[in-house]
Protein backbone atom coordinates (compact mmCIF):
# COMPACT_ATOMS: atom_id res chain seq x y z
CA UNK A 1 0.00 0.00 0.00
CA UNK A 2 2.90 2.60 0.86
CA UNK A 3 4.63 1.90 -2.57
CA UNK A 4 1.57 2.47 -4.18
CA UNK A 5 1.10 5.91 -2.47
CA UNK A 6 4.39 6.55 -3.36
CA UNK A 7 3.80 6.36 -7.12
CA UNK A 8 1.15 8.31 -6.45
CA UNK A 9 2.78 10.61 -4.74
CA UNK A 10 5.67 10.62 -7.75
CA UNK A 11 3.65 10.91 -10.30
CA UNK A 12 2.49 14.26 -9.38
CA UNK A 13 5.58 15.47 -8.70
CA UNK A 14 6.07 15.40 -5.18
CA UNK A 15 9.74 14.54 -4.32
CA UNK A 16 9.94 14.78 -0.14
CA UNK A 17 7.45 12.65 1.85
CA UNK A 18 7.56 12.01 5.05
CA UNK A 19 6.94 8.59 6.42
CA UNK A 20 5.62 8.24 10.32
CA UNK A 21 6.35 4.78 11.68
CA UNK A 22 5.89 2.96 14.94
CA UNK A 23 9.56 2.22 16.55
CA UNK A 24 9.14 -1.56 16.16
CA UNK A 25 8.60 -0.85 12.66
CA UNK A 26 12.14 -0.80 11.51
CA UNK A 27 11.66 -3.52 8.83
CA UNK A 28 9.49 -1.50 6.90
CA UNK A 29 12.04 1.29 6.91
CA UNK A 30 14.95 -1.16 5.80
CA UNK A 31 12.45 -2.37 2.78
CA UNK A 32 12.25 1.50 1.54
CA UNK A 33 15.34 2.63 2.15
CA UNK A 34 18.12 -0.25 1.56
CA UNK A 35 19.31 -1.84 -1.43
CA UNK A 36 17.93 -5.28 -1.91
CA UNK A 37 20.04 -7.96 -0.51
CA UNK A 38 19.34 -10.88 -2.27
CA UNK A 39 19.94 -11.89 -6.04
CA UNK A 40 16.58 -13.06 -6.33
CA UNK A 41 15.24 -10.02 -5.76
CA UNK A 42 17.10 -8.20 -8.20
CA UNK A 43 14.14 -7.92 -10.85
CA UNK A 44 11.91 -7.06 -8.55
CA UNK A 45 10.55 -2.98 -9.14
CA UNK A 46 12.80 -0.61 -7.00
CA UNK A 47 9.65 0.32 -3.97
CA UNK A 48 10.97 3.98 -3.97
CA UNK A 49 10.55 5.98 -6.99
CA UNK A 50 13.80 7.56 -8.46
CA UNK A 51 14.60 10.93 -7.09
CA UNK A 52 12.16 10.59 -4.27
CA UNK A 53 13.57 11.65 -0.95
CA UNK A 54 12.07 9.83 1.95
CA UNK A 55 12.36 10.99 5.71
CA UNK A 56 11.28 8.79 8.71
CA UNK A 57 9.94 9.80 11.83
CA UNK A 58 9.23 7.64 14.94
CA UNK A 59 5.88 7.89 16.50
CA UNK A 60 6.14 7.11 20.33
CA UNK A 61 2.75 5.23 20.43
CA UNK A 62 0.42 4.52 17.99
CA UNK A 63 -2.19 6.60 19.61
CA UNK A 64 -3.67 8.46 16.35
CA UNK A 65 -3.59 10.71 13.73
CA UNK A 66 -2.82 13.89 15.34
CA UNK A 67 -0.37 12.37 17.66
CA UNK A 68 1.16 11.30 14.26
CA UNK A 69 1.24 14.58 12.69
CA UNK A 70 2.51 15.84 15.78
CA UNK A 71 5.64 13.47 15.79
CA UNK A 72 6.11 14.82 12.18
CA UNK A 73 5.56 18.32 12.57
CA UNK A 74 9.50 19.42 12.54
CA UNK A 75 10.11 18.11 8.83
CA UNK A 76 7.02 19.64 7.76
CA UNK A 77 6.77 22.69 5.55
CA UNK A 78 4.60 25.62 5.60
CA UNK A 79 1.97 23.65 3.12
CA UNK A 80 2.23 19.98 3.22
CA UNK A 81 -0.25 17.14 1.43
CA UNK A 82 -1.08 14.38 4.02
CA UNK A 83 -1.91 11.08 2.24
CA UNK A 84 -3.32 7.81 3.71
CA UNK A 85 -1.43 5.03 2.21
CA UNK A 86 -4.42 2.21 3.28
CA UNK A 87 -7.09 4.52 0.96
CA UNK A 88 -5.72 3.80 -2.60
CA UNK A 89 -7.24 5.41 -5.83
CA UNK A 90 -7.99 4.03 -9.30
CA UNK A 91 -8.28 6.52 -12.03
CA UNK A 92 -6.80 7.80 -15.31
CA UNK A 93 -5.21 9.91 -13.46
CA UNK A 94 -4.06 9.61 -9.64
CA UNK A 95 -6.09 11.68 -6.73
CA UNK A 96 -3.19 13.54 -6.10
CA UNK A 97 -2.22 14.77 -9.80
CA UNK A 98 -5.81 15.85 -10.13
CA UNK A 99 -5.34 17.88 -7.16
CA UNK A 100 -2.43 19.75 -7.90
CA UNK A 101 -4.24 20.40 -11.25
CA UNK A 102 -5.74 22.69 -9.27
CA UNK A 103 -3.92 23.70 -6.16
CA UNK A 104 -3.24 27.17 -6.00
CA UNK A 105 -0.81 27.35 -2.79
CA UNK A 106 -3.88 29.55 -0.59
CA UNK A 107 -6.15 27.77 1.88
CA UNK A 108 -6.41 23.82 2.21
CA UNK A 109 -7.65 21.37 -0.41
CA UNK A 110 -9.45 18.54 0.49
CA UNK A 111 -10.58 15.09 -1.72
CA UNK A 112 -13.59 14.11 -2.36
CA UNK A 113 -14.82 10.69 -3.37
CA UNK A 114 -17.89 9.13 -4.45
CA UNK A 115 -18.53 5.74 -2.66
CA UNK A 116 -21.02 3.41 -3.85
CA UNK A 117 -23.95 2.67 -1.51
CA UNK A 118 -23.27 -0.77 -1.06
CA UNK A 119 -19.40 -0.14 -0.22
CA UNK A 120 -19.86 2.38 2.36
CA UNK A 121 -19.16 -0.39 5.30
CA UNK A 122 -15.71 -0.18 4.00
CA UNK A 123 -14.85 3.26 4.56
CA UNK A 124 -14.90 3.54 8.50
CA UNK A 125 -14.71 6.70 9.58
CA UNK A 126 -14.92 9.06 6.49
CA UNK A 127 -16.69 12.14 7.09
CA UNK A 128 -18.80 14.19 5.25
CA UNK A 129 -18.24 18.09 4.33
CA UNK A 130 -20.73 20.65 4.04
CA UNK A 131 -19.90 22.14 0.75
CA UNK A 132 -21.31 25.22 -1.26
CA UNK A 133 -20.64 25.67 -5.09
CA UNK A 134 -21.32 23.58 -8.50
CA UNK A 135 -18.26 21.56 -8.51
CA UNK A 136 -16.11 19.64 -8.71
CA UNK A 137 -14.15 22.35 -6.85
CA UNK A 138 -15.97 23.63 -3.88
CA UNK A 139 -16.13 25.61 -0.88
CA UNK A 140 -15.82 23.44 2.29
CA UNK A 141 -17.42 25.00 5.11
CA UNK A 142 -16.99 22.36 8.14
CA UNK A 143 -17.41 18.71 8.48
CA UNK A 144 -20.29 16.58 9.00
CA UNK A 145 -21.02 13.91 11.69
CA UNK A 146 -23.40 12.36 8.75
CA UNK A 147 -23.32 11.67 5.12
CA UNK A 148 -22.64 14.29 2.86
CA UNK A 149 -24.56 13.35 -0.80
CA UNK A 150 -23.98 15.65 -3.94
CA UNK A 151 -26.49 15.62 -6.45
CA UNK A 152 -25.90 13.24 -9.70
CA UNK A 153 -24.92 9.54 -9.71
CA UNK A 154 -25.02 6.60 -7.07
CA UNK A 155 -23.64 6.39 -3.67
CA UNK A 156 -22.60 8.96 -1.24
CA UNK A 157 -19.59 11.49 -1.07
CA UNK A 158 -16.99 11.22 1.65
CA UNK A 159 -13.59 13.39 2.34
CA UNK A 160 -11.01 10.99 0.70
CA UNK A 161 -7.34 10.11 2.42
CA UNK A 162 -5.39 13.00 0.59
CA UNK A 163 -5.58 16.83 2.11
CA UNK A 164 -3.11 19.76 1.31
CA UNK A 165 -2.95 21.93 4.90
CA UNK A 166 -1.50 24.57 5.95
CA UNK A 167 0.87 24.07 9.49
CA UNK A 168 -1.19 26.52 11.57
CA UNK A 169 -3.72 23.83 11.33
CA UNK A 170 -1.29 21.77 13.78
CA UNK A 171 -1.40 24.74 16.41
CA UNK A 172 -4.87 23.50 16.63
CA UNK A 173 -3.89 20.32 17.59
CA UNK A 174 -2.31 21.13 21.30
CA UNK A 175 -0.56 18.56 22.49
CA UNK A 176 -3.43 15.79 22.55
CA UNK A 177 -2.25 12.83 20.42
CA UNK A 178 -5.96 11.24 19.47
CA UNK A 179 -7.79 10.34 16.55
CA UNK A 180 -10.01 12.85 18.45
CA UNK A 181 -8.39 15.81 18.73
CA UNK A 182 -7.41 15.75 14.79
CA UNK A 183 -11.24 15.85 14.43
CA UNK A 184 -11.60 18.62 16.55
CA UNK A 185 -8.59 20.55 14.75
CA UNK A 186 -10.51 20.24 11.52
CA UNK A 187 -13.27 21.43 12.49
CA UNK A 188 -11.90 24.78 14.11
CA UNK A 189 -9.44 24.83 11.07
CA UNK A 190 -12.51 25.22 8.49
CA UNK A 191 -14.45 27.72 10.43
CA UNK A 192 -11.06 30.15 9.29
CA UNK A 193 -9.74 30.85 6.35
CA UNK A 194 -10.52 29.29 2.66
CA UNK A 195 -10.93 26.08 2.48
CA UNK A 196 -11.79 24.26 -0.79
CA UNK A 197 -12.67 20.44 -1.97
CA UNK A 198 -12.18 18.59 -4.93
CA UNK A 199 -14.73 15.70 -6.35
CA UNK A 200 -12.28 12.92 -7.82
CA UNK A 201 -12.73 11.24 -10.80
CA UNK A 202 -12.09 7.42 -10.71
CA UNK A 203 -12.48 4.70 -8.09
CA UNK A 204 -11.75 5.00 -4.41
CA UNK A 205 -10.79 1.61 -2.19
CA UNK A 206 -10.14 1.57 1.97
CA UNK A 207 -7.88 -1.05 3.06
CA UNK A 208 -7.62 0.21 6.44
CA UNK A 209 -9.93 -2.98 8.03
CA UNK A 210 -9.89 -6.53 7.60
CA UNK A 211 -13.42 -6.56 5.86
CA UNK A 212 -12.40 -4.04 3.27
CA UNK A 213 -8.82 -5.31 2.73
CA UNK A 214 -10.57 -9.00 1.84
CA UNK A 215 -13.12 -7.32 -0.09
CA UNK A 216 -11.91 -5.31 -2.51
CA UNK A 217 -8.81 -8.14 -2.77
CA UNK A 218 -11.22 -10.56 -3.92
CA UNK A 219 -13.04 -8.08 -6.07
CA UNK A 220 -9.67 -7.69 -7.82
CA UNK A 221 -9.55 -10.83 -8.29
CA UNK A 222 -12.54 -10.90 -9.78
CA UNK A 223 -11.63 -8.44 -12.40
CA UNK A 224 -8.75 -10.28 -12.81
Amino acid sequence: MIQHALQELSQAGIQRVILVIRPDKELLQRHLAEPYAHADRAQCPEPVPEGMELVFVRQPRADGLAGALLAARPELPQRFLLAFPDQLFFGARGAVEQMMAVEDGRGSLSALVRIPSDELEYFQGARGLTLRGPGPVFEAQGVLGEEESLPGGSGQVRAFGRTVLESRMLDLLGDDPADASFGRAMEAYLAQGRHRALLLEGSPVDLGTMPGYRYYTEAARRLG
